[in-house]
């Protein structure tokens, strides 16, 4: 992102490291991508039964809200809650296909913007659960007011984003402390970071509420095409991986200060919450822009989230630090990665083994009771059946159920009536024989590809040995130089034209040898049929390195001197392997041929030659080359 300059910041402002460049860095750590034996995680009966269950546990829900306010009657509950239960009617719809909730969702948003305007949560400041839950409608139902709904929500939660020219002043609009510009090692600001609350003295910068808005912006960039929205998500990913973000772990703190006098103090709590948000935004922005790297970091934080003990034991089922509570955000960030298809290959069935431990869970413990589908806050441990239903514990359970709901059924499990009362011991058996065969599989599968990875080095390391030994077997070499006799020395003393001339040998097939090129450069490459039959019209070089040659040892055509020029338009004789290259006054090119028919010393026919070389810069194209020395 290209910002303005401002004499008053450092450069390090401006060329804080991008997301991308973050997320390129990063190290996979996708393991082992079979479930652990202590996993629950086969369900039983379809898609359409699984969705049933959800379908009964969002009527009961319905069931206790207030149509005049759309708020829950439930003293305890807060307008969030109500947000979560129309997102989860858009949800239902999602996984299902169908469009059953539109018109249902739209009077629930209506109403509630009515009711939270009157409270002074106006456009739903304080909580973008309505705002995803509009964009999410407008994507599914393409009615225009969903829209209107998603992008007033958008307006208010970036009132509370960090904008650099907010930093750079040191001030935010509604809050009373002086911001810090730059926080960590690399002097990064805190742009794109939004606060989790709004009130004035509240300093916090956390994950929730960045990823909140990051996936409420990367939403309405889908839906819409506005680079303004597209930004807003890049900005909100960027603050959340450059401060919140720890690359070797793949896990993410809760909150930043932007307070001046904290320091840029970090909470390092971890809640399976913010990984939620964080890899749904990841999803829908992988949607929107293609970037392969997103794919890497969303499967990255999902492989780490399943396998983390910050929020769950062996069991693998969802128990929240502070309140032992289930989890609405990490159940529909997976479930909407594997929707999206940004998760890659290995950490795909990892992940929907792990959404089907979530629904078991609340199934098999969280339901209150067989005949009410109203479920409670733990997972872990049998409801009560006199439990009384919570608004935000119901909400929570209807995401797993909903996010278990496109789920693979394993071939092993029960179908039929869909039910899932099944015994717990029951399914951790059965989970665990088919967790071991998929374990025994995973080793074969291991085993073998670590065997042809071995055998595939082994051929490479022999055909890099043949090779090289043939080379050098065919290396030519200058043969010992033998006087000659008299008689030889007259037989090849022969410059009648002006030129000397050589006699094909039978051994090295030199028909022709020229220190020359053809005239037009553009003309195709010299064939080796060229050598024996016509030769192209020839003009000297002048002022160029000393010419090339190609010599082989038993190729056909044997040596043939080229032109200097070592490019694509060189001279090209397709003999693979026998052939070298050379400088023309390179001995280690020179053909291996007696020159005994010469009659003349060594030195002597060097520097002749030298000579020769050296006078062929400058004569003139019809001037015979000098003689030999008699």
């Amino acid at each position: 992102m290209v910002r303005e300059h401002d004499p008053r910041l450092p450069f390090a402002f401006y060329t804080r490291p991008m997301h991308t460049l973050l997320v390129l860095a990063i190290c996979a750590v996708v393991g082992s991508a079979v479930p652990p034996s202590s996993w629950d995680y086969k369900v039983a009966g379809t898609a359409a039964d699984r969705a049933a269950t959800a379908r009964a546990a969002i009527e009961e829900t319905l069931r206790h809200m207030d149509n005049d306010t759309a708020q829950f009657v439930n003293p305890s509950s807060t307008p969030r809650i109500a947000g979560h239960a129309i997102a989860d009617l858009v949800e239902l719809d999602v996984a299902t296909g169908e469009q059953r909730y539109g018109a249902l969702v739209e009077q629930y948003l209506t109403v509630s913007a009515r009711t939270l305007e009157a409270a002074g949560m106006v456009n739903f400041t304080g909580s973008s659960i309505f705002g995803t839950a509009a964009a999410l409608a407008y994507k599914t139902y393409q009615t225009a007011s969903f829209r209107v709904f998603a992008e007033q929500a958008w307006g208010a939660a970036n009132a509370y984003t960090l904008t650099w020219q907010e930093l750079v002043a040191g001030t935010k609009s509604g809050k009373s402390f002086e911001l810090s510009q730059f926080c960590g090692q690399g002097a990064h600001s805190l742009l794109g970071g939004t606060f989790s609350l709004t009130n004035s003295s509240s300093t916090s910068l956390n994950v929730e509420a960045s990823g909140s808005f990051l996936v409420l912006s990367a939403l309405l960039a889908e839906t819409t095409n506005s680079s303004l929205y597209q930004t807003a998500a890049l900005n909100s990913l960027d603050f959340i991986l450059t401060h919140l973000y720890n690359g070797t772990t793949q896990s993410l703190a809760d909150s930043i200060s932007a307070s001046k006098d904290d320091d840029c103090k970090v909470n390092s709590e971890q809640a399976p919450y913010n990984v939620g948000r964080v890899i749904e935004g990841l999803a829908v922005l992988y949607s929107v822009t293609g970037v392969s790297a997103y794919q890497e970091l969303a499967t990255n934080l999902a492989t780490a989230a399943v396998s983390s003990f910050a929020w769950q034991d062996s069991s693998g089922i969802i128990s929240r630090q502070d309140t032992k509570a289930g989890d609405v955000y990490l159940p529909r960030g997976l479930a909407t990665a594997l929707a999206r298809g940004v998760l890659l290959s290995d950490a795909r069935d990892l992940v929907r083994a792990y959404l089907g431990v979530q629904f078991n869970a609340v199934t098999k413990n969280a339901r209150i009771s067989a005949a009410a589908a109203a479920y409670a806050q733990s997972w872990t441990a049998k409801a009560a059946p006199e439990e009384e239903f919570g608004a935000g514990a119901q909400t929570t359970a209807v995401q797993a159920l909903i996010a278990g709901v496109n789920v693979e059924v394993d071939s092993g499990s029960s179908s039929g009536s869909g039910s899932t009362s099944a015994s717990a011991a029951e399914g951790t058996t059965t989970a665990s024989s088919g967790a071991q065969e998929k374990t025994s599989t995973g080793l074969i599968v291991g085993l073998a590809m670590g065997i042809g990875v071995a055998v595939a080095a082994l051929i490479c390391v022999a055909c890099f040995l043949v090779r090289r030994r043939r080379r050098q077997r065919r290396q030519p070499t200058i043969e010992e130089f033998k006087v000659p006799s008299e008689t030889e020395s007259e037989s090849w003393r022969s410059v009648s034209a002006g030129v000397p001339t050589f006699p094909s040998s039978p051994s090295l097939g030199v028909a022709h040898t020229s220190l020359y090129e053809p005239t037009d450069s553009g003309s195709e490459p010299i064939s080796p049929s060229s050598f024996y039959g016509a030769t192209p019209a020839l003009q000297p070089q002048r002022g160029r390195p000393g010419p090339q040659v190609r010599t082989s040892s038993d190729g056909p055509g044997g040596v043939h001197v080229l032109p200097g020029k070592r490019d694509a338009q060189a001279e090209q004789v397709a003999w693979g392997d026998q052939v070298a290259w050379g400088d023309i006054d390179d001995p280690s090119t020179r053909p291996r041929t007696s020159l005994s028919a010469v009659g003349i010393s060594t030195e002597e026919l060097i520097r002749t030659l030298y000579h020769r070389i050296e006078a062929g810069g400058s004569s003139s194209s019809d001037a015979p080359p000098p003689a030999y020395p008699e």
